[in-house]
Order: C-alpha cells, then structure tokens, then sequence
C-alpha cells in the first residue's frame, strides 16, 4: 500500500524550490494561502509581476467568498480576481504589478486567459513561479505548461493542507485527490497530449 501513496504522491504533488522570475501565477480559488504566498515570493524579489485571475467556480456559479480568514477578508468579493487582488493589497503587493483576469471559471481557463492577458500587454515570459493547492499542482502544471510552452514553469504551492505527507491519513484529503487523479483523466484529451509530443 505504501508504493501506492508514494506513486500518487510522486505523480500529483509537484513542488520546486521558487525561482527568479518573470512572473508568479497564481490559480484561481477561494483560499487565501495562494494569493497570501505570492505575496510573500513577490516580496522576496522572486517577480516583479503577479498574475491572478478567476470569476468563480463554474459549479457553483457565483463566488461564494473566501475560505478560510473571513474576519480578515471581509469582501464582498465579486469574483475571485476580486477577492485575490484585495489579498495582495493588505500584503502591500503594489497595484501595478498586479494584472489578471476576472472571467475564467476552471482550471484549463485560468492558464487559457493568462495567456490571452499576456498576449494584450505584449507580455513574454521565460520563467513563470506557479502558485497553486498543492494536491492541485500536477492539473495546474500540465494546462499552464500547455498554454506557455515556451515557459519554464516552478511549481510552488504554500504549505497548506492536504499535502504530500498528509492528504492519505484523512477521508477528506483522500477524497480530495482522488478527484484531481478524475478531473486529469477526464479533462485531458488526445488533442491534448499531442501538443505536448510537439
């Protein structure tokens, strides 16, 4: 059984050590780790740009406000750029390195709009610091990698849970996974695949 962690493990939680960059990317979510730690990496000098974005999650429609911190972050949120960028502003992450999208609403639009915003500011980006959920990091690779093919991305989740040394030893954290390891089967096609064989 423990080979079998271990290979889910390997296969979905990506983690590098955060370079000097162009760029920090941040998925979309409700969760104030993410745009909390791109804070953090923007103020160790690590980017100069932080790129967010998000509207809601197109199952639930609307956003619902954050996760986690609501006394800190009281909103209202229209949306999760919303939410992200007033994160970044009480971490005194200055307004104009901040650029983004207020659209996407999964995961595979969150890297397709990122692109299309790159593209309208002329922007051009050889390193890319990608700051995701750390059960989510294999998913978020894998589309942003897709749409930034000329990038060389560094995977950086916070640390939050679940994460590689915890998310087997609960029935959430398990479930968690297990879902990601469906939605890469589901979402990702041939078409897909191809592209990166090019």
């Amino acid at each position: 059984m423990d080979n079998i962690i271990q290979a889910i493990t390997q296969f979905l939680f990506l983690c590098d050590q955060p370079q000097k960059a162009d760029v920090i990317m941040v998925a979309g979510g409700s969760s104030p780790e993410l745009p909390e730690y791109a804070a953090i990496l923007y103020h160790q000098g690590v980017a100069p740009l932080i790129m967010i974005g998000g509207a809601y999650s197109i199952e639930r429609g609307s956003f619902q406000g954050p996760t986690k911190k609501i006394d800190v972050y009281k909103g209202p949120y229209q949306t999760e750029y919303d939410f992200y960028a007033d994160v970044l502003v009480k971490k005194n992450v200055p307004a104009q390195a901040v650029i983004g999208e207020k659209s996407s609403m999964f995961t595979k639009q969150n890297a397709a709009f990122a692109k299309e915003t790159a593209i309208e500011k002329g922007l051009f980006f050889q390193k890319a610091v990608l700051v995701c959920r750390p059960y989510h990091a294999r998913r978020c690779s894998m589309y942003y990698r897709l749409f930034f093919p000329e990038t060389h991305f560094f995977v950086a989740p916070p640390v939050c849970s679940p994460n590689r040394d915890d998310w087997y030893k609960t029935a959430d954290g398990t479930a968690l996974v297990f879902g990601e390891l469906t939605r890469i089967g589901q979402q990702f096609d041939y078409a897909d695949i191809k592209k990166f064989d090019s």
